[in-house]
């Protein structure tokens, strides 16, 4: 699902080289140091590049969010880190208020809730945009 852009990257594989960017990190890779290394291998490989690299290299022109994000919680903390920089990058010059935005969010599915076998309603993609 890469839309057109050159590169893509997932919250988990973000995650896997930037451990420091979420203080949920341990949810979400289940408490594995293994899991962590394993996903970091594999996106490492993907890209051929070595973890400095990609670090360098990753500067976000666009964040999609496809459906109701798995590691909500990691997702909005790391995607308002990037909105908030100058440049797009995780860990980057913060934006004033005259800077224009750097990543444009895309929204696929426009549901503010949805319904599923929990007892309440649960907040869909839509809540999550307009959130950030």
């Amino acid at each position: 699902m890469s839309y057109g852009f050159k590169k893509v990257i997932t919250l988990k594989e973000l995650l896997s080289l930037e451990v420091s960017a979420s203080m949920w990190i341990g949810i979400d890779f289940y408490e594995s140091k293994w899991s962590i290394l394993k996903t970091r291998s594999a996106v490492l490989k993907r890209f051929n590049m070595t973890m400095e690299e990609l670090r360098a290299d990753l500067k976000f022109s666009a964040a999609i969010i496809s459906c109701a994000t798995h590691r909500i919680l990691s997702f909005t903390q790391v995607l308002l880190d990037i909105l908030s920089s100058k440049d797009g990058s995780l860990s980057g010059e913060a934006r004033g208020p005259s800077d224009p935005p750097a990543v444009t969010l895309i929204t696929l599915n426009p549901d503010l809730y949805y319904s599923s076998t929990h007892p309440t309603v649960r907040l869909g993609p839509k809540a999550e945009e307009i959130m950030l």
